[in-house]
């Protein structure tokens, strides 16, 4: 399964099929349709990298709380989330491109994609794709989101060395290539 050219990451394209698929012919699927007895097999192997936050406020107000953080996005975050707020987490600024593109999917109430790098302070630099997308428990509000930060090239055995390296609180800048919000894309069987 493919999605181009908005997502980058493969994973993301696959939490965003099953997002499609969980959605059907309503606006938003349920937190419930991300269960593990309801996710695909092939979607089963991306757990340990997304998020769910629950939100909390709107505007200039916006926080959520975590219920879930996969193990692998805690790991290379180097803090677990977890029944944590947005706001508590240390990212050295990434955190407010985070709170934004939760904003961003909280008002359109669609996907929204964005594509960052961050650059340590020794001038490190990680490129990551954030996936959000909106779940409501009455079809109408968004009250979760479901999201998934994949740190490209991670693969590489160098790049995730260098991301383990990354120390969060001294993060010398953050760079947002695209902030997008996915409302027609294609999804096609590979």
């Amino acid at each position: 399964m493919s999605v181009r050219p908005v997502l980058t990451s493969s994973r993301n394209a696959r939490i965003y099929a099953h997002w499609l698929l969980a959605r059907g012919a309503k606006k938003m699927p349920c937190r419930h349709e991300f269960q593990p007895d309801v996710i695909p097999f092939d979607l089963s192997r991306e757990l340990p990298q997304i998020y769910i936050a629950e939100i909390r406020g709107s505007g200039d107000a916006l926080d959520s709380r975590f219920s879930l953080m996969g193990t692998l996005l805690a790991d290379r975050l180097k803090q677990d989330a977890t029944g944590k707020l947005l706001s508590q987490m240390k990212l050295g600024g990434f955190e407010d491109e985070w709170r934004r593109s939760l904003a961003f999917a909280l008002e359109t109430k669609m996907p929204v994609v964005s594509e960052s790098q961050i650059v340590s302070a020794s001038g490190m630099r990680i490129d990551l794709e954030h996936l959000a997308v909106p779940l409501s428990e009455d079809g109408a509000h968004v009250d979760r989101i479901l999201g998934s930060i994949d740190f490209l090239k991670a693969a590489d055995v160098e790049a995730l060395r260098r991301v383990r390296e990354i120390d969060w609180t001294t993060i010398a800048s953050h760079e947002l290539a695209k902030r997008i919000v996915v409302a027609n894309l294609r999804v096609d069987d590979a």
